[in-house]
């Protein structure tokens, strides 16, 4: 029997509630449609996310914990070598999608899963997107794998090295790469938070990929107009053999499938084509098989989609809710977005900038639409009728007006801080000029072009420090500090790197990570100290490192520091007790022990700095540093070979510095009265340049 046939035998009298006459719209939510896989994959959704917020009460309770398990770590894989569980959870999600398609997108995805709860939220007060359905942005998800998974990789592999030897100028232009480093575990981190920024961002991000998508672009707006990862994962779902597949003899072509995906698939013209769903966008949800009546959908292993050969019966044209001119106006509305919305305030994220620009590009649409046209709906409310706008479309181009007005301030921002970033690399000055406290180190026009781009800094920081922008922009604060060294203003560089540095708090409080609150770093710590130094200020500079050092006791510069104004002042033993305190907080830190044992070495305490060397070599015993003062140990104890030993062990872990290893038990060795045995190690010692021995 042909299909034909079927078809008109399997028809039922009018008014059956199988039939639906009228095309069903995929995504359309249709309230008298349910499916069961819905409430499973509800539940498991709901579970990955007590698995996310698992692990990081884990992290936050024992302080190390697996690394993040995200895809947008894989990325760092093949950049910098570091294998970490995002990148092991892609691989084995490609793996998976290459079998049975993107059923993890379906039913493992805790972005897929936010967006589903935002459209449940959304239908129970009768709000229900449609699909925004365009061209062009559909590329956008396999443009931004390519860009963060390949891109990288292509560059330090076949653009720069063909650069370098065909167009050696052009080699500036772009961005450089370090070398690859070898790949190496990543699996643990004591920083789980370290990709994410502060609470307060993630609330912000999760709204707009969630609503914002949700209502402007459709149910999982975001998986087709702003997933990465889907870029890669659609393309391999064309792969795999386990399908969506019809019994034709069953299939009564109600259309119920159809108004059941939300993913925007057209159920019902795939498998009157092809017998099988074959769109990228399928992502195994079943909800089409749960709801069909006649049970003739199921889920087997069939020929994969890339194979599907010609259809058996033509495929509708694809239908698309905008010109060709609006596709233009969408695609360059995004575009521009992107451009001024990533990196925005050092806050906004590249999917938190996709999903912005993809909401705008909506808004720019219909906006356009409310112009040209003479009835304009959106999300059930009339926008327009007749050719007259309505209370609701008053307030949408209001919102419109508002969201544009916003975007050009922005786009300001961003202009006039690039300008200052120009200005501020043009200032090619030394830092030892800059901390000699000669005014005359300065040349006179290296002070003008740090004061013009700290005038631009500032205009475009936050309000409350009397710019123009909505927020400052953490990271430019170092720069505001250093540009107000060169132009000899120590107080307002004190200023910029107090906002930069924070509070004296413990930096690696996990709290404060998630927080998003500004944490102290060790050499910051120590530049604001030597400025506050510089004002002659020597006690509240004292103070301060007491305050980060107290917090902080693996801040080895800020110890440093510290004991060298005790030192300077004559007070040793107060130098002395800054490592000793330090030890007996964090008696595993090599560091602070070595540090300790050469202060009491200098102290004359020769025995008790070999005992506390030898600890630290103990804790480190491939560390150089330590092992070169274990050496000046042991040979104030008389056991010169001991010494030799230690150095030739350091110079063969640290081979920048291994002459001057080398060079130093040389001299040991003649002092020691062993000129022969001097004589035969120099020999052996490495043709290279004898930098200065590592050094606090």
């Amino acid at each position: 029997m042909s299909r034909t046939a079927n078809r008109e035998s399997q028809t039922t009298p009018h008014g059956d509630p199988r039939v639906v006459h009228l095309e069903q719209r995929p995504g359309d939510n249709d309230p008298g449609v349910t499916s069961r896989p819905r409430r499973w994959r509800a539940l498991t959704l709901i579970l990955v996310y007590v698995l996310m917020g698992a692990h990081v009460a884990h992290w936050l309770l024992a302080g190390r914990t697996l690394g993040p398990v995200v895809f947008s770590e894989s990325m760092y894989a093949l950049e910098i070598g570091r294998i970490n569980p995002g990148f092991v959870f892609f691989a084995v999600t490609l793996v998976a999608t290459l079998l049975a398609g993107r059923f993890l997108c379906g039913w493992a995805c805790h972005m897929a899963g936010l967006q589903e709860l935002c459209a449940w939220i959304l239908g129970k007060v009768g709000i229900r997107p449609r699909q925004f359905r365009v061209r062009l942005l559909g590329y956008v998800p396999l443009a931004l794998a390519l860009y963060m998974f390949v891109w990288p990789t292509f560059k330090r592999e076949a653009l720069i090295p063909a650069m370098t030897r065909w167009w050696p100028e052009g080699v500036g232009l772009i961005k450089p790469v370090a070398e690859f480093p070898g790949f190496q575990s990543a699996l643990l981190t004591d920083n789980l938070w370290s990709p994410l920024p502060g609470i307060i961002v993630c609330v912000v991000f999760l709204l707009i990929s969630g609503f914002a998508t949700v209502a402007f672009l459709g149910a999982r707006g975001l998986c087709r107009f702003g997933c990465p990862y889907g870029g890669f994962l659609r393309y391999a779902e064309q792969l795999a053999p386990a399908r969506i597949v019809v019994d034709p003899l069953a299939c009564d072509e109600c259309g119920r499938c159809t108004a059941a995906c939300a993913s925007g698939v057209r159920v019902l013209d795939e498998i009157r084509s092809y017998g099988m769903v074959v769109d990228k966008e399928c992502v195994r949800s079943l909800d089409c098989i749960s709801v069909c009546p006649t049970n003739a959908l199921s889920f087997k292993i069939t020929t994969p989609a890339l194979f599907k050969g010609t259809p058996l019966v033509p495929r509708p044209k694809p239908q698309y809710d905008t010109t060709w001119r609006e596709e233009i106006l969408v695609t360059g509305v995004f575009l521009a977005s992107l451009l001024v919305t990533r990196g925005l305030y050092g806050r906004v994220s590249l999917l938190m900038g996709v999903s912005i620009a993809a909401c705008l590009s909506f808004v720019a649409w219909k906006s356009y639409r409310m112009l040209r046209q003479r009835d304009v709906r959106h999300l059930g409310l009339q926008l327009k009728r007749a050719g007259s706008l309505r209370p609701a479309g008053v307030a949408f181009l209001a919102m419109a007006a508002a969201l544009l007005a916003l975007l050009i301030h922005s786009a300001s921002v961003r202009a006039i801080l690039w300008r200052a970033g120009q200005l501020d690399a043009a200032v090619t000055v030394t830092s030892d000029a800059v901390f000699s406290g000669d005014p005359a180190a300065v040349p006179p026009n290296m002070k003008s072009l740090a004061r013009r781009a700290l005038d631009l800094y500032h205009l475009g920081a936050g309000m409350g420090r009397g710019g123009i922008a909505l927020a400052d922009t953490p990271e430019f604060d170092v720069r505001e500090a250093w540009l107000s060294l060169v132009t000899g203003d120590l107080a307002g560089a004190e200023a910029s790197l107090q906002r930069a540095v924070g509070n004296p708090v413990q930096a690696d409080a996990r709290v404060h990570r998630v927080l998003g609150t500004r944490v102290p770093s060790d050499p910051l710590a120590v530049d604001l100290a030597r400025i506050i130094y510089m004002q002659g200020d020597a006690q509240r500079a004292e103070e301060y490192l007491t305050a980060i050092t107290e917090r902080n006791p693996g801040f080895h510069q800020s110890l440093d520091a510290l004991a060298a104004i005790y030192a300077g002042t004559g007070r040793t033993d107060m130098a002395r007790a800054v490592f000793e305190h330090s030890s007996q907080r964090l008696p595993s830190d090599a560091y602070v022990r070595a540090r300790l044992g050469m202060i009491q070495l200098a102290e004359g305490q020769s025995e008790v700095a070999r005992r506390t060397l030898e600890q630290a070599a103990s804790d480190a015993p491939r560390d150089p540093f330590v092992l070169h003062q274990l050496a000046a140990a042991r040979f104030a104890n008389g056991d010169v070979d001991g010494a030799v030993a230690s150095l030739r062990q350091a110079a063969a872990l640290d081979q920048r510095f291994a002459a001057a290893h080398l060079q130093a038990a040389t001299a040991m060795l003649r002092q020691a009265g062993r000129d022969a045995d001097a004589d035969a190690l120099l020999s052996d010692s490495p043709s290279t340049p004898i930098h200065a021995a590592p050094h606090p």
